[in-house]
């Protein structure tokens, strides 16, 4: 039996299996190491993860993990329990860099950024770029034969090709411009206190 038709027998075991290892096993691993610097950027990323499976899966496989509007209860709770668990991280690593820098305005920005590429940005570009990328890519021929691909790994590549790049994108932001804010408004706020 294939992983298509025990996913059909049996509904949301493929939600389920996500739940267990990325929302469970990954999280618990990184807590249990004590690398909570990991923890904190990698629940964010679980939208990215979930919408990727999600687009990439149709019409079969992650029916019910990220759909976009849910169709079923399970399918909201499971769209909003991911978004519960992104949003903790954002919180986690925002709360963390006001405490650390004394600066209230950075660390609403430092919320804000994670949170305008996780939500709008990723539930509504990721599953464009998924749809046009797989349509130009199903296009392609080789010697005059279409390419076949099976199980639409093709989707899932350029699904976590474009999240990487998010992530990348957000990293490289959040550790050259915030230090950078973060070291001026400190000038600022101490030259303030002087006056």
């Amino acid at each position: 039996m294939g992983l298509v038709s025990l996913c059909i027998e049996f509904p949301n075991l493929d939600t389920m299996a996500f739940y267990l290892v990325f929302v469970l096993t990954i999280p618990y691993l990184l807590f249990a190491s004590g690398d909570y610097e990991s923890l904190k950027y990698y629940l964010p990323w679980l939208v990215l993860i979930s919408v990727t499976l999600t687009e990439s899966g149709k019409p079969h496989l992650f029916k019910s993990l990220y759909e976009d509007p849910p169709s079923s209860i399970a399918s909201f709770f499971s769209r909003n329990i991911i978004n519960a668990i992104a949003l903790t991280g954002i919180m986690i690593y925002s709360l963390q860099l006001g405490i650390k820098t004394g600066n209230l305005q950075l660390a609403l920005v430092s919320a804000l950024l994670p949170f305008i590429i996780i939500f709008p940005v990723a539930q509504t570009i990721l599953p464009l770029f998924i749809a046009e990328g797989s349509q130009f890519m199903e296009g392609l021929h080789i010697n005059g034969s279409k390419i076949h691909y099976p199980g639409n790994w093709h989707k899932y590549f350029l699904g976590f090709l474009l999240s990487i790049f998010m992530v990348l994108t957000e990293f490289l932001i959040m550790t050259l411009i915030f230090p950078k804010l973060a070291t001026t408004s400190a000038k600022n706020s101490v030259l303030n206190n002087l006056v």
